[in-house]
């Protein structure tokens, strides 16, 4: 059965493909009508950069701050973001690899007198987008306060020192120091990350000697003092004895006389103690570790204690850190103390600073602490998205988190490459966030390839991905130039000897193999026909081998040059 088809194609207007065909039988019937159906295929966005973000637009100088560029879809091959920035410190370069839609590296600051503004541009196509970075001086000492200003001997008090702005990452240290033995006060405290203000005890001895002293903060060239007073006078005095009964016959009062203070009505019963002070030691707390809290009043707490309600701010992250709802400071003490716990490890969080609230009797009072997580990679950046064979890649590791023994951040080298050793980064003990240098010279490759560069510590890592390119051919071995003496179009003669020199661009590195063929043209010399190892240059010494022939023809080649000479009859 023969069968002829005719086709038709209609796009409808929902976007469906139509197709109907037509079968005709030999005998005219089997008329077949078919339609197909297709779903269309949406068309994709075009690729292009769409976002480019900080994660602090303001840093104080000589910290920096993750970048993070997005495209409109996931790349679908390497693509590469150029960098320009001016007074910061950035990479040039930026790598999206396949298969993803953002990318991110460090900016970093240098230190900074005063208030600047830098602005950073990334670039990818035609499109360009901008944006701006504050960078701060360094917060500096405000004000040194006293919760009370006269003690005891053997008595305490709480101090707080209070910066002009939110601590740098990794906390801003404020030196103390007593200008008495008699009075006693850490020789430093250290304000967490992003809080303006820390607690610390101080003490009296308990032959302290009555007199003023000074107590003396110090950050840089910003020195505070306040005065504290040690005075047996502080100490709680006695009740006063009561007065000495009238002579009169009546024990109660003429009713000319008023009634004494203490009895009247009319005056309110003393309120109860209220929260002057909170005090959380030490200000940073490793994994696995805790802090102290010690809570003050301004008075000793009344029979029955007083009861201090600890909280979070609203906006806090629940679960970083354990602490009790409440602690109570007993009957007669002024303090009481309660534990806070480092959850972190748990939340596989590098660092978090918590802030807790202490209140009773109408006061309150908040101390931070930054605790610690595990140590991880926060970023990793290659300086450049393609290096050659024998090159050196620079770029830079950025970590974050508990760091109490040196740490050593391994970068390893994959794909398909030679064997090749991976490099270490150690972090110095007691860096809980800085950014590393590293460097690596990419290993000879036959042909062009991609290597994953992968930062890892631990079960943390990130990776990027980096062309390695083949070495050029051996420059050395590059010929020059073929040249015949008698030049080529010269009529032959059989008594004529032909010369060729062949001229290299630089010493052989190796023996190199002349290949002659040709008609009616023997090599006289040298023997063997190559170039030998070191030579710039050779030259072929042929004759006439033919007795009667009405051409020559010679063909030259080294390597991948060559040259073609012919000589015609005379």
């Amino acid at each position: 059965m023969r069968a002829a088809v005719r086709w038709s194609l209609a796009l409808g207007t929902a976007a469906v493909l139509t197709a109907v065909g037509t079968a005709v039988g030999v005998d005219g019937s089997g008329t077949t009508n078919q339609t197909i159906t297709a779903t269309p295929v949406a068309s994709q966005a075009k690729l292009r950069l769409i976002g480019f973000g900080l994660d602090h637009a303001t840093v104080y100088g000589g910290h920096g701050t993750r970048a993070t560029v997005t495209f409109t879809r996931k790349a679908p091959t390497r693509l590469v973001v150029t960098v320009s920035a001016r007074g910061v410190k950035a990479p040039k370069r930026v790598v999206v690899k396949a298969g993803s839609r953002k990318a991110s590296f460090w900016i970093g600051t240098s230190a900074t007198p005063k208030k600047t503004f830098r602005s950073v541009k990334v670039r990818y196509g035609n499109t360009a987008l901008v944006r701006k970075l504050t960078v701060l001086p360094l917060p500096g000492l405000r004000s040194l306060r006293l919760s009370t200003s006269a003690i005891a001997p053997g008595g305490s008090g709480v101090g707080t020192v209070r910066l002009s702005g939110p601590a740098q990452p990794g906390g801003s240290a404020v030196t103390l120091r007593s200008e008495s033995r008699d009075v006693s006060v850490p020789k430093a405290v250290r304000i967490p990350a992003g809080a303006k203000s820390v607690s610390f005890r101080f003490s009296a001895a308990e032959r302290a000697r009555a007199g003023a002293v000074t107590l003396i903060a110090s950050r840089g060239k910003a020195v505070r003092t306040a005065v504290l007073q040690v005075n047996d006078a502080a100490r709680p005095a006695p009740p006063s004895p009561s007065p000495a009964p009238s002579h009169s016959s009546s024990t109660s009062p003429s009713p000319s006389t008023s009634p004494s203070p203490s009895t009247s009505p009319d005056t309110p019963a003393p309120t109860g103690a209220k929260v002057t002070g909170l005090l959380l030691e030490p200000g940073v707390v490793h994994l696995d570790a805790s802090a102290t809290g010690t809570v003050t009043l301004d008075r000793p707490a009344p029979d029955g204690g007083t009861v201090v309600t600890l909280s979070l701010p609203a906006d806090a992250n629940e679960g970083e850190a354990d602490f009790p709802a409440t602690v109570t400071v007993p009957a007669g003490k002024s303090t009481a103390d309660f534990t806070v716990v480092n959850k972190l490890a748990e939340r596989r969080v590098p660092q978090a600073t918590v802030r807790i609230i202490a209140s009773a009797g109408g006061g309150t009072a908040e101390a931070s602490v930054t605790l610690m997580g595990r140590l991880r990679v926060m970023a990793i950046n290659l300086h450049a998205g393609t290096v050659t064979a024998g090159e050196t890649l620079t770029g830079d590791v950025w970590v974050m988190g508990d760091n109490t023994r040196a740490a050593t951040i391994q970068i390893s080298f994959t794909g398909s490459l030679p064997n090749t050793e991976p490099v270490t980064v150690t972090i110095p003990e007691g860096r809980s966030e800085a950014v590393f240098p590293f460097s690596w010279t990419a290993p000879d490759v036959e042909t062009t390839t991609q290597a994953r560069v992968t930062a890892a510590y631990g079960d943390y890592f990130l990776d990027r991905i980096i062309t390695v390119k083949a070495k050029p051919p051996v420059y050395a071995d590059h010929v020059a130039s073929i040249t015949a003496n008698p030049p080529s179009g010269t009529p032959f003669n059989d008594v004529t000897r032909y010369r060729v020199t062949i001229t290299l661009t630089a010493p052989a590195t190796k023996e190199l193999p002349i290949i002659v063929t040709g008609q009616c043209l023997t090599v006289f010399s040298p023997n063997p026909v190559t170039i030998p190892q070191g030579a710039t240059s050779q030259t072929l010494t042929m004759g006439v081998s033919c007795a009667s022939t009405t051409s020559l023809h010679l063909y030259i080649r080294v390597n991948d040059a060559y040259a073609n000479f012919a000589y015609p009859a005379a």
